[in-house]
């Protein structure tokens, strides 16, 4: 879930996993900030700032308070590291347009684009978000190819307003403040579509009635989210992400992305399950079958869906820790091809994790003199 690639290198240090065995061979360094520089970047009230309409990551509440799932990871982060944090709402535009300011430290929730990477240093992300096609029902739309000759709807200032430029993909875009308001216009009759992160599109329409708009499947573009820093603060963002992984190592992170995430799944179950009552209380034996064998065929849908997401979490976890080591680890096999490296070993072989995956690690790390030694040393640990 979480991969980065950090371009500076001053701890350097190796290791390889071998079969559960862990070897690290410390190359040197030194420490990667001073006492002073931690104090005046930590030791301080903290300004955070994100969108104030991103429903359900980011948003005021009722009462005019921060909420979101990006808020509660943020306030959960700074508990752990006792960073005290002034979480500021305000709309998406306010936000572009202090980037680069010192007015805050920190941004509540980013997609991690080449439009930003030279204003901000990324966090290891917290999300992947789908982008989605949304329609009218009855809409031809069926695809990104289909919309060459449309006028599409777009978040002013988000993802999508660099992704669909007009003239490439599209005929026109459409630029307003927020997803509601997209969702608003396109349901009154305007416009073609808007294209809008799926779950936030889909809790949209369900909470203010848009009946005749629906998502298009499947999604067009999958992104990192999470925090973001200012250019050049890495003692903050190194901080973040320690925090990030420890929600993810103690469950917190998942206790909080079920009690945002779970409650759309949660009113799809208890429609579901309603459904089932009136059809048992009217129909037949017949039909009372029929209804048994569709609980049981969901029941083990979402048993295969829960395992499959629990084991993608421990991929996840496992590829984070490696990631946050201040040492290059990796996972090999019994011919040095590797399976596994963390984002220290990227960085300091100047190459990205996919190119990495299945090369072998004796021929791209270790000297020819010493190949032979090292292959022969691995073979006996096998």
């Amino acid at each position: 879930m979480f991969s980065r690639l950090d371009t500076t290198c001053k701890h350097r240090s190796a290791g390889i996993f071998v079969g559960g065995l862990v070897i690290l061979i410390q190359l040197g360094g030194f420490p990667l900030h001073s006492n002073a520089q931690v104090t005046e970047s930590l030791h301080r009230t903290l300004i955070a700032k994100g969108d104030s309409a991103y429903y359900p990551y980011e948003f005021l509440d009722d009462q005019g308070q921060p909420a979101g799932f990006n808020i509660d990871v943020l306030r959960a982060v700074a508990d752990e590291l006792g960073l005290d944090i002034q979480i500021e709402l305000v709309p998406w535009m306010v936000c572009l347009e202090e980037l680069s300011s010192d007015k805050q430290d920190l941004f509540t929730g980013v997609f991690n684009s080449r439009h930003l990477a030279d204003k901000v240093d990324f966090c290891l992300p917290t999300l992947r978000i789908h982008h989605s096609i949304f329609v009218r029902k009855g809409s031809s739309i069926k695809s990104l190819a289909d919309l060459s000759d449309k006028a599409v709807l777009v978040q002013r200032g988000k993802l999508m307003h660099e992704y669909l430029p007009s003239g490439k993909f599209i005929d026109r875009l459409v630029e307003v403040k927020s997803p509601l308001k997209a969702l608003d216009i396109l349901s009154s009759g305007q416009y073609d579509c808007a294209v809008l992160p799926e779950l936030m599109g889909v809790v949209l329409i369900e909470q203010y009635g848009f009946v005749n708009l629906k998502v298009v499947r499947p999604p067009i573009l999958e992104t990192d989210y999470g925090f973001a820093v200012k250019k050049g603060d890495r003692v903050l963002r190194e901080h973040l992400n320690e925090g990030l992984g420890i929600l993810q190592a103690t469950g917190r992170y998942e206790e909080i992305y079920y009690e945002w995430f779970g409650i759309h799944s949660k009113f799809g179950r208890f429609q579901y399950l309603a459904i089932l009552k009136i059809a048992a209380w009217f129909a037949g034996p017949v039909l009372i079958l029929i209804v048994w064998i569709l609980v049981w065929s969901w029941s083990l849908r979402v048993k295969v869906r829960s395992r499959t997401a629990e084991l993608q979490t421990e991929r996840d976890r496992a590829q984070m820790y490696l990631d946050i080591a201040g040492t290059i680890i990796g996972v090999i096999d019994g011919v040095g091809t590797i399976e596994m490296i963390n984002r220290m070993g990227c960085q300091t072989l100047r190459r990205t994790n996919q190119d990495l995956i299945t090369q072998n690690w004796f021929d791209i790390a270790i000297p020819i003199s010493q190949r032979d030694e090292r292959r022969l040393w691995l073979a006996a640990l096998f």
